[in-house]
């Protein structure tokens, strides 16, 4: 049976694991009483503090998080991210739509200089709008792996 401090304790780091989407470890305590290995390990990869999950001190949390403020900020960018993705969808989106028109309007289905300089124009449009939509894809995964902070041009 557990003590009343360890339920405290236990509450405290599946508060903790479920406010940043994570399971808790299932087991608080080594046979010795110290915190369990998985508590340990729990606490290095997710930024909890063992004061907080034992003694319920946040004032440890309280100071890593003042301490992080200017790190990069994950949501944000990924809302950034989002933002230019869909706009670069929508600029393909636009390019196919385009073609669509000049072909309805018998524009490029021509085989004159004109014609062929659009439809040449369109696929190169297209083409680009592909590519920045890999390339953005790339420049993501690579922020979230690095957790370097992206430069303003690419936010």
């Amino acid at each position: 049976m557990e003590t009343t401090e360890l339920q405290e304790a236990r509450t405290r780091l599946q508060l903790f694991a479920s406010t940043i989407g994570s399971e808790a470890p299932e087991r608080l305590q080594e046979q010795d009483g110290a915190p369990s290995r998985e508590v340990l390990d729990f606490c290095r990869a997710h930024g909890a503090s063992l004061d907080y999950i034992f003694c319920g001190d946040v004032r440890p949390l309280i100071r890593a998080a003042a301490n992080r403020s200017g790190d990069f900020d994950k949501l944000t960018y990924r809302r950034a991210h989002d933002d230019v993705e869909y706009t670069l969808t929508t600029l393909s989106g636009l390019a196919t739509a385009l073609n669509d028109m000049a072909r309805e309007s018998n524009r490029i289905s021509t085989p004159d200089d004109e014609g062929n300089a659009l439809t040449a124009l369109i696929v190169t449009i297209e083409e680009q709008a592909k590519k920045l939509i890999e390339l953005h894809e790339v420049e993501w995964t690579a922020a979230m792996k690095s957790g370097a902070q992206p430069s303003p041009a690419a936010a």
